[in-house]
């Protein structure tokens, strides 16, 4: 979720995105070939490998040179 106007209001990050921890101001895109199923996610986790294609075992979110789904 990120924080609007409101002190406590929350909007969800759309399908496609999350937010990884509360009071994001920003939902960031799931990488690529990868994809959430709704909205609200709140981990990379909830970001599914397209078909054809499966998390990579050596992925490190710290890394970004090793893909997310291979």
């Amino acid at each position: 979720h990120k924080p609007t106007a409101g002190i406590y209001e929350c909007i969800p990050c759309k399908s496609g995105t999350y937010a990884d921890h509360m009071g994001s101001t920003t939902c960031t895109t799931c990488p690529y070939r990868s994809h959430t199923l709704k909205d609200a996610s709140t981990s990379i986790l909830d970001c599914g490998c397209q078909n054809g294609t499966f998390i990579n075992p050596l992925f490190n979110p710290s890394d970004p040179q090793e893909p997310y789904c291979i």
